[in-house]
C-alpha cells in the first residue's frame, strides 16, 4: 500500500479529474439518492465510508471533500468522502501490487 504522503500527493495532483468523475457519478443517481444526507444508516448520496484510516488521513491532508458519518446504535463518527475518491485510492493502491 502507498504511504499517506504518496496518496496525499496523488489526490492533490488529480483533484480536478477525481471531482469531475464524482460529478459524473452523482449525475447517475436518482434525486432521492443524490440528496440523501447521512441519515437512515447511510452516508451522503454518492459518498462512502471505507473505514481505512490511512486513506482518511490522506483525504483530509489533501483537502478533498469529507464529512462525518454517524452510525451504529451508540453513534460513533466515521469519515465519509465521495465515491470517486475511494475508486481513485483503490486503483492507486492496486497498482503497487503489479
Amino acid at each position: 500500500m502507498k504511504t499517506i504522503s504518496q496518496m496525499t500527493d496523488a489526490l492533490m495532483a488529480n483533484r480536478a479529474t477525481i471531482m469531475e468523475s464524482q460529478r459524473r457519478y452523482e449525475s447517475t443517481l436518482t434525486d432521492k439518492e443524490r440528496s440523501r444526507s447521512s441519515r437512515n444508516g447511510n452516508p451522503n448520496g454518492g459518498w462512502v465510508v471505507p473505514g481505512n484510516a490511512a486513506w482518511t488521513k490522506a483525504v483530509k491532508a489533501s483537502r478533498m471533500p469529507w464529512d462525518y458519518f454517524w452510525s451504529g446504535s451508540a453513534p460513533t463518527p466515521s469519515t465519509q468522502y465521495p465515491q470517486a475518491i475511494e475508486d481513485f485510492l483503490t486503483k492507486l493502491n492496486q497498482e503497487e501490487g503489479k
